[in-house]
């Protein structure tokens, strides 16, 4: 006989028995604590740290003009981050800057139709 399960992995067939109800003890100790840390992060202070963390994200890639960054950087440092400190907001993170920015597009999508005719130096307000 081979010494296990034809429904074991062979992957599995080596671990020793007693180890393998030590993982399952661990595993089982490991869930009360898991369940103490989705509640923690549901008390998140919302001026204090960010209210999604990065496995809520998806990372995508943006290819704006370098100048268009720039002037993003300068407001961004400028006007929003004063605005966020005097608000009470601490820890902002990119993601949230990309999210809100993503949002905004969403809320104004003519707008943003306009700035891309503008972008190839069309009059949105012409007609065709």
């Amino acid at each position: 006989m081979s010494g296990f399960d034809l429904g074991e992995s062979a992957e599995d067939a080596d671990d020793d028995p007693a180890e393998q109800e030590t993982a399952e003890d661990a595993e089982q100790m490991e869930s009360p604590a898991e369940d103490a840390t989705s509640e923690e992060e549901e008390e998140v202070n919302p001026k204090e740290e960010p209210q999604f963390g990065t496995e809520d994200v998806r990372q995508y890639s943006t290819y704006p003009r370098e100048e268009t960054l720039e002037e993003f950087q300068r407001v961004d440092t400028a006007e929003v981050q004063p605005f966020l400190v005097s608000e009470g907001i601490k820890n902002v993170e990119t993601r949230e800057i990309h999210d809100a920015l993503y949002r905004m597009a969403i809320e104004n999508p003519e707008r943003l139709g306009e700035l891309i005719m503008e972008g190839r130096g069309l009059d949105p307000d012409r007609e065709n």
